[in-house]
């Protein structure tokens, strides 16, 4: 069940509605809105007034040589929310929609440099997996990630949560996230970051929608993405969706699970949750598969992809297979990996507690990499009770 939210409730009314993929869904609506066969508009909550104070921290860091000897540093790392048990308890007790006082799950910290600040994208649940409640934050930041004012939020019951944030080509903030129930894709835009268009669901001629897409692309006015199946599709906007006729590569799929995209000109290049990296050139009907990155089915979970200005390609992934990096982290971290001829090469690791964490997000902003990842911390119980810490740092990277 999910419920849109708005802050003039008296002039909601409520009303079931059933979803093209036969799941039916209890919905509140303002009477003023319109919703056609197939789509479900989520109007998005402003927040109360949140403004959230940064917490510099100190987690364990594993910088490869080669990349200290071109000059990469890390200038700060810091907690941006969830900073720890005590503060978790006492803001949730003010303002958790449903009432709920218990900590909440953080899932897929993203962040995106857009119009001169930093944004940021999660979403908050009350069981793990995304499996119940969930609140979906917009935050940004004016003045380097120092204090971050929440701008909107989503809620629902169940069954939705973020993906992933991303500039269009027309220079749109975009946010993507997923209906769980049904695997349906659903978008909203925003010119300032501040004023969003309704969540509305991916279509697809077929109209089931091109299924679940981890991290869209954009290239020339268009949006690619590949979804659990191995399916690439393309956009000209973001919304209206197409597959691309893939002939089946001898070496594998091209995708499946969790996939990334960037585009490096006009070379399409995806990274895999199981750490294989595929990549194509126009029209995308032919991939070539490296699948020697592969650890285990699970090591590169919550993969990422950026293209930097001057051509490197970074990714960043939980790398739950890499106890060889120096010997830290027991395998629990997120990693920035270097990507060259279907190649990746770790280069930064941040220590990042239990299993439920990672999922980085990157951006480069003025000449500076950022990157956004989970940390789980103990609760008053220790870690069976452990609740995520939303961390970004800032670093000076070569190139």
């Amino acid at each position: 069940m999910m419920t849109i939210a708005k802050q003039d409730t008296s002039r909601c009314v409520f009303g079931w509605l059933c979803l093209l993929v036969g799941v039916i869904s209890s919905v509140a609506i303002s009477a003023d809105s319109t919703i056609e066969a197939g789509e479900v508009e989520i109007v998005p909550r402003t927040s109360p007034v949140l403004m959230e104070e940064a917490v510099d921290i100190e987690p364990e860091v594993w910088l490869a040589d080669e990349i200290k000897a071109k000059g990469a540093e890390v200038i700060w790392v810091k907690a941006i929310w969830g900073r720890n048990d005590d503060h978790w308890y006492d803001r949730w007790e003010q303002k958790a929609p449903w009432g709920d006082t218990s900590p909440w799950y953080i899932i897929c910290p993203r962040i995106v440099w857009f119009q001169g600040k930093l944004f940021a994208l999660f979403a908050e649940h009350n069981l793990p997996h995304a499996a119940g409640d969930t609140v979906v934050h917009v935050m940004t930041s004016d003045d380097d990630g120092q204090t971050w004012e929440t701008v909107v939020h989503y809620e629902a019951e169940k069954g939705f949560t973020n993906n992933h944030l991303t500039v269009t080509s027309d220079h749109r903030l975009m946010l993507a996230g997923i209906h769980l129930n049904s695997d349906r894709m659903m978008a909203a835009f925003s010119e300032d970051g501040v004023s969003w268009s309704p969540l509305q669901q991916f279509t697809t001629p077929d109209g089931q929608g091109p299924g679940v897409i981890f991290q869209l692309a954009w290239n020339k006015g268009k949006a690619y993405g590949i979804n659990r199946e191995g399916i690439p599709w393309v956009s000209d906007d973001g919304m209206h969706y197409l597959p691309v006729d893939v002939q089946s590569p001898s070496e594998g799929t091209v995708g499946g699970n969790e996939v990334a995209s960037t585009f490096l000109k006009d070379q399409w290049i995806a990274f895999q949750r199981s750490g294989v990296v595929a990549s194509s050139l126009p029209p995308y009907t032919q991939w070539d598969i490296n699948k020697t990155n592969s650890k285990g089915a699970h090591s590169y979970g919550g993969p990422a992809l950026l293209t930097l200005p001057d051509g490197q390609v970074i990714a960043g992934s939980r790398a739950s297979g890499f106890r060889d990096l120096g010997g830290k982290f027991g395998g629990h971290m997120a990693v920035v990996f270097r990507y060259e001829d279907g190649l990746l090469t770790p280069l930064l690791g941040f220590e990042t507690g239990a299993t439920m964490t990672g999922y980085p997000g990157l951006t480069w902003a003025d000449g500076y990499l950022y990157v956004s990842f989970l940390r789980d911390r103990p609760g008053r119980d220790g870690w069976d009770s452990c609740r995520g810490q939303f961390c970004l740092a800032k670093l000076k990277w070569p190139g």
